[in-house]
């Protein structure tokens, strides 16, 4: 069955297991304390008429006296098109060669080196690259995403570090969102990284005056900083997000990766959509965030890849606060497109289980990109963005890795990627 092959009125049958994220009468991400709420449904169906969830229930309730064309899944799980709320997704060149560097430098100091000047070294490459370039690799990008299962994410510039890159990069992402299904987000990161060629202080001015160029296009809906030593402080990142602010964008941060960095607080203290990162992130930041509404987004990927430590979840679970993941896709830190791994990152090394990953991956990062009403549940007058998978249960996510476990994908009802 292709995209051609549904019509706008169609069933899915035989699901052996619906996960639909849905909490009834519950709005707004869902939380630690409620993942025992959410609706699973065995050996269920699911109607889409004109890209949008009509209905679904279980078998012994399917009807069809219209005749509606079905397709049955065959026992196979069904769960919503997955979200990746942080990518780092327009960037020329990769950097494999650092691994061996890193490596290298490990052997000789067991406790190992972070790193120095990637950014910078993608940054080159990416200026060199052309327009064309930029999209062709992003949209290869955005394919190995879908076929992962990801039909919304949130893109990142930040490889450019001049106005006139960083817009060619947002007009990149802009234009990769038109020609393909995932639906984009996205954000202005001009303070990824000092360039090599400027004193800090005068590049966080003129991060401050992109700010004004990049609202008045239109071409970005979220600000991040990179707050964190070496890169932006607190009071750098203060003034970039309050000038974001005052020109209409939603904030993000990444916060507290390295070190307790004051980004969890400062996340906390301007309200942010987001807080992303976290692994040194103090109680007083995570009690910050809870209190405005801030949504943590970790990135078990890249602590994975550069060996540092994972976030603690446990803490904030004890907090109640709603967890998302995502990728980090990028191409130092965690060279991934699948928010699947993440799960079974999350579950493996984080303690979370495994309903508490498919919503970090859903619903829950939904709301870390102010998408939560469209994306992230199934639930009647949603788009019908669905992940088939090749397994009777989520539950095999985290179980069954090194593999591929998506069978197909939807789009608004239409199937856009099938093994």
């Amino acid at each position: 069955m292709t995209a051609s092959d549904l019509n706008s009125d169609y069933f899915l049958t035989d699901i052996g297991e619906l996960v639909t994220l849905y909490i009834p009468e519950h709005q707004g991400p869902i939380l630690p304390s409620q993942m025992d709420q959410i609706e699973i449904l065995q050996d269920a169906f699911l109607r889409i008429e004109k890209g949008l969830i009509a209905d679904y229930g279980t078998m012994n309730l399917f009807s069809n006296p219209k005749g509606v064309p079905a397709y049955s899944v065959k026992g196979r799980a069904v769960i919503p098109g997955l979200v990746d709320p942080h990518t780092h997704l327009v960037f020329a060149g990769t950097r494999e060669h650092e691994l061996t560097e890193r490596i290298r430098t490990a052997r000789n100091q067991p406790k190992g080196t972070r790193m120095s000047g990637g950014i910078n070294y993608t940054v080159a490459r990416t200026r060199a690259s052309s327009f064309e370039e930029l999209l062709e690799e992003a949209l290869q990008r955005l394919d190995r995403m879908l076929a992962h299962g990801t039909t919304t994410a949130e893109a990142k510039s930040g490889y450019g570090l001049s106005l006139a890159h960083e817009l060619r990069i947002l007009q990149v992402i802009a234009a990769a969102d038109q020609a393909h299904p995932i639906d984009l987000v996205s954000t202005f990161m001009g303070a990824h990284a000092v360039p090599h060629d400027h004193p800090h202080a005068e590049y966080v001015d003129e991060v401050v005056a992109m700010i004004p160029a990049v609202a008045a296009q239109g071409l970005a809906e979220f600000c991040d900083v990179f707050c964190e030593a070496g890169f932006f402080t607190p009071e750098d990142t203060r003034r970039i997000l309050l000038k974001a602010r005052e020109q209409g964008l939603k904030l993000k941060l990444h916060a507290d990766e390295l070190a307790a960095s004051g980004g969890s607080l400062l996340a906390g203290e301007l309200g942010a959509v987001s807080a992303d990162h976290l692994q040194f992130a103090p109680l007083e930041g995570l009690q910050a965030m809870k209190a405005a509404g801030t949504i943590p987004v970790l990135l078990p990927g890249t602590a994975f890849y550069l060996g540092l430590p994972y976030a603690d979840t446990l803490a904030m679970r004890e907090l109640d606060l709603p967890l998302a993941l995502s990728t980090d896709l990028n191409p130092g830190g965690c060279y991934c497109e699948s928010q699947l791994f993440m799960c079974v990152l999350a579950c493996t090394q984080m303690g979370m289980l495994p309903i508490e990953a498919l919503a970090g991956v859903t619903l829950n990062a939904a709301y870390a990109i102010d998408r939560g009403e469209q994306a992230g549940m199934i639930a009647p007058g949603r788009a019908a963005d669905l992940v088939v998978l090749e397994a009777a249960n989520h539950g095999a996510i985290p179980y069954h890795f090194g593999v591929n476990l998506v069978h197909s994908v939807y789009k608004r009802g239409l199937k856009v990627w099938q093994a």
